[in-house]
C-alpha cells in the first residue's frame, strides 16, 4: 500500500483547546497518526499554565474513549503521560479534561486528540486492473486485482470524513471513478469532569461537574440528561459544546459516595460517569511554604508562611490541627485561608542562626500516627552591621592641627559578609571628622583633621548606626607635633677603627616629609672634629706634633619605621664631602683637602617641649687625602641631641 504523507502534515496540528477562554493547555504526541488497531500507546505531553506553587495540586485527566496511565511532572507546566486508545477500530476523537484538584472554581480544559480508523474496503474489478482509494487528502494504492477479480484495499480513515473516491483504471486504459460512502459507527463523544472530587455535606460545600459534548450542532442544555445517585445537580450554563452543573448533597447525608450519569437524548452511543467522595478525606501530605523572599534576622521583619495540607488526590483539606515550628519553637496563629492553605504571618528572629537556616516543620494527625512536611528557609542576614574593623592613617597621626587622615572602616553584618548601605554615623572626640562615605562592598571611608594637641586622655571616632543598635569605638593613635622645621645642635664620638678616635659638635637642621602613610626626614648635617698627635724620637731632645682639623657636612635621608606617641626609631642614609686641615710642627708648613662621606644611621626620638631629643648610632666612611697627609675621619660613632621646631 503506498500512503502519501500528506496525511501526517494535514492533521499535526492534533490538538484544540475547547475551553472558551484563552488556550492554556495544550497536548502533544510522540507519534502521529494514532491510528486504531495499529497504535497500542502513545505518549502524550501536556503543557499547561502552571503559577508558582501550583505543582502542589496533581494534574487530573479523563477521557471519554481509551485511558490515561500516571501522570509524570517534567518541568514546570509540563506533564506527561502514557494514553492507550481504544479497542475499536472506528475513526472518532478523544475528548480530554485536564484540570488540577484546586476546589469547586478549577479551570477545566478539554483538549481533542483525533483517532483513525483501520479497514478494508473491498472492490471487485477486472483481472490486471488497478484501483486507488483517495480518502480526504490522502491515496492509497494503485494495487493490481488478481485473477480472482477482488482485491480489498487497505485504508486509514480521519474522523469526520464520511465518504471515499474509489478510482480504477482497467488494463484496456478504461478509467472509473466512483464515490463509495464510509459507515462510522456512533462512539461516545461526551467527556465529564468533577472538581472537587470529595465535599462535606454540610448544605454549603458544592462540587461543579463540567460536560463536554462534542457536537457539530448546536445542541439544547435539555437534552443533556444528570443524574445523581443522592439529591440532584443545577443547571448553570451551556458554552461551545460546556455544560455547567453544580451539586450540593444533601445536609448530613450518610452516604459515603454519590454517583453521577450523563447521557444525551437522541445519542445511545454518548455517555459519561464520575464520583463524588462525601466526607472529609484523610491527610495524605503536608507542605510547607515558606516566605517567597529572604526575611532580614531583626526580630521586626514578617512575611505570610503557609502550611498546604492535601490528600491523597491533591485536594486541600480544612478543619486540621496544624502544628508549626522554626527551629524547635513553636509558631501560633495559623489561619485557615481555603484549598487546605493554612497562614501566619511570619516574624524573622532576632538572633542570626547558624548559617542563616531555619528549619520550619509543620504536623497534622492522621490517626495515632503524625503526617509531617518540613521546609528549609534560609534569612538574610541584618542589614545591622554586627562589627567593624577600623583603621586610621597615617598612624599615628601627628597632633599638628592640619595634618590630613583617613577612617577606613570595613563593616560586616551578622553572617560575617561585607555590609553596603549601613546607615552610619561617626563622631570625633577630638579633631575634625568629615562624613562617611560608602564606598561599596562594606567598605566605607571618611576624612578626618588632627586636633592642635594630643588630649589627655585617648582620642577616639565612635561610630553608630542609625538605629542605634551597633555602636563602636575606634581610638585614634596620635603622636605629637614633629614640627615642619627644626635646628638641632648635637654632640657624639666617632671611632675610626684605625688610629683616630674622638668627639664631634656640631648641628643639623631637619624637615619631615608626609609620603602617604610614610613620614621622611630630610637634613643637613654638618660637624666639627679634631685629632693631634706628638712624637719625641729616642733621644728625646726632637719633638714634633702634627694637628688635624676636619669638618663633615652630608646631607641624609631616613625613615621613620616606628613611632608612638612620642617615641619615634628612624633609619636613614646619606652621604657628602669632608674638608681637612693638616699642619706639623715639624716643618711648620700646613695643608688642605676635601674627601667624600656616606654613611648609614638608627635614631631614636623622644619629644620633650617644643621639639625632640635624639640618639643616633651609625657607620660613616669619610678619607681625606691631601699633601703629606692621608686619615680616615669616618668610623663607627654616637651622638646625641636636641632638635627645636621652629615652625
Amino acid at each position: 500500500m503506498q500512503q502519501v504523507s500528506s496525511m501526517r502534515a494535514h492533521f499535526f496540528p492534533l490538538l484544540v483547546c475547547l475551553s472558551c477562554a484563552a488556550q492554556a493547555a495544550s497536548l502533544t504526541l510522540d507519534k502521529t497518526p494514532v491510528v486504531l488497531g495499529k497504535t497500542e500507546s502513545v505518549a502524550v505531553v501536556i503543557q499547561i499554565d502552571e503559577p508558582e506553587g501550583a505543582d502542589l495540586r496533581p494534574l487530573r485527566l479523563a477521557v471519554n474513549v481509551g485511558s490515561f496511565g500516571a501522570v509524570q511532572r517534567l518541568a514546570r507546566g509540563k506533564y506527561r503521560a502514557v494514553y492507550t486508545p481504544p479497542g475499536t477500530r472506528f475513526p472518532q476523537v478523544a475528548l480530554v479534561a485536564v484540570w488540577r484538584e484546586t476546589g469547586a472554581d478549577a479551570p477545566i480544559e478539554f483538549l481533542r486528540i483525533p483517532l483513525y480508523g483501520s479497514t478494508t474496503l473491498p472492490v471487485g474489478a477486472k483481472k490486471g486492473a488497478k484501483v486507488s482509494v483517495v480518502v480526504g487528502d490522502d491515496t492509497f494504492g494503485p494495487m493490481v486485482v488478481d485473477a480472482d477479480r477482488h482485491i480489498d484495499v487497505p485504508i486509514v480513515v480521519p474522523p469526520g470524513e464520511r465518504d471515499a473516491d474509489l478510482k480504477v483504471r482497467e488494463p484496456n486504459g478504461n478509467s472509473l471513478t466512483k464515490k463509495l460512502p464510509i459507515n462510522v459507527p456512533p462512539y461516545n463523544k461526551v467527556t465529564a469532569a468533577l472538581v472537587p472530587h470529595a465535599i462535606v455535606a454540610d448544605g454549603k460545600d458544592r462540587a461543579r461537574l463540567d460536560i463536554f459534548y462534542d457536537s457539530t450542532t448546536t445542541v439544547a442544555p435539555g437534552r443533556i440528561k444528570v443524574k445523581a445517585s443522592l439529591g440532584s445537580v443545577t443547571f448553570e450554563r451551556a458554552e461551545q459544546g460546556r455544560f455547567v452543573y453544580w451539586y450540593v448533597p444533601p445536609v448530613n447525608a450518610n452516604a459515603a459516595q454519590v454517583d453521577f450519569s450523563v447521557e444525551v437524548d437522541g445519542d445511545k452511543a454518548a455517555n459519561a460517569t464520575t464520583q463524588l467522595r462525601l466526607g472529609l478525606p484523610a491527610p495524605a501530605r503536608v507542605v510547607v511554604r515558606p516566605p517567597s523572599k529572604p526575611l532580614q534576622a531583626d526580630g521586626v521583619s514578617k512575611a505570610p508562611l503557609q502550611v498546604v495540607v492535601l490528600d491523597n488526590e491533591g485536594l486541600g483539606l480544612p478543619d486540621q490541627q496544624v502544628t508549626l515550628t522554626a527551629n524547635g519553637a513553636p509558631v501560633g496563629g495559623l489561619v485557615y485561608r481555603g484549598h487546605g492553605i493554612y497562614e501566619v504571618q511570619y516574624v524573622a528572629p532576632s538572633d542570626y542562626p547558624p548559617g542563616g537556616l531555619v528549619q520550619l516543620s509543620a504536623s497534622v494527625k492522621v490517626g495515632e500516627e503524625k503526617l509531617e512536611g518540613v521546609a528549609n528557609y534560609v534569612l538574610s542576614a541584618t542589614a545591622l552591621p554586627k562589627e567593624a574593623v577600623a583603621q586610621v592613617v597615617p598612624a599615628p597621626l601627628p597632633a599638628d592641627g592640619r595634618t590630613k587622615g583617613q577612617l577606613k572602616l570595613d563593616v560586616r553584618d551578622e553572617a560575617g559578609l561585607p555590609l553596603p548601605g549601613a546607615k552610619l554615623v561617626a563622631v570625633a572626640s577630638h579633631g575634625t571628622l568629615g562624613p562617611l562615605e560608602d564606598e561599596g562592598g562594606g567598605k566605607y571611608r571618611a576624612s578626618y583633621t588632627a586636633p592642635d594637641d594630643i588630649p589627655e586622655g585617648e582620642a577616639l571616632i565612635r561610630v553608630v548606626d542609625a538605629t542605634g543598635g551597633f555602636e563602636q569605638r575606634v581610638v585614634v593613635p596620635m603622636r605629637e607635633d614633629p614640627r615642619r622645621f627644626l635646628i638641632g645642635a648635637r654632640a657624639g664620638l666617632v671611632h675610626s677603627l684605625s688610629e683616630l678616635m674622638g668627639a664631634r659638635f656640631g648641628g643639623d637642621l631637619s624637615v619631615p616629609v608626609r609620603a602617604g602613610p610614610v613620614l621622611l626626614w630630610l637634613s643637613v648635617v654638618g660637624q666639627v672634629g679634631w685629632a693631634s698627635q706628638q712624637l719625641t724620637d729616642a733621644s728625646g731632645q726632637l719633638t714634633t706634633r702634627s694637628d688635624l682639623l676636619f669638618v663633615p657636612m652630608t646631607a641624609r635621608l631616613a625613615v621613620e619605621v616606628y613611632a608612638s606617641r612620642r617615641f619615634a626609631v628612624q633609619l636613614g642614609a646619606g652621604g657628602g664631602a669632608t674638608w681637612a686641615q693638616y699642619s706639623t710642627s715639624l716643618t711648620g708648613e700646613s695643608a688642605s683637602a676635601w674627601g667624600p662621606n656616606v654613611g648609614g644611621f638608627a635614631a631614636a626620638t623622644l619629644s620633650v617641649g617644643p621639639g625632640h631629643f635624639f640618639l643616633e648610632a651609625g657607620y660613616s666612611w669619610a678619607p681625606v687625602s691631601g699633601p703629606g697627609f692621608s686619615a680616615e675621619t669616618g668610623g663607627i660613632g654616637a651622638a646625641l641631641g636636641y632638635r627645636l621646631g621652629v615652625l
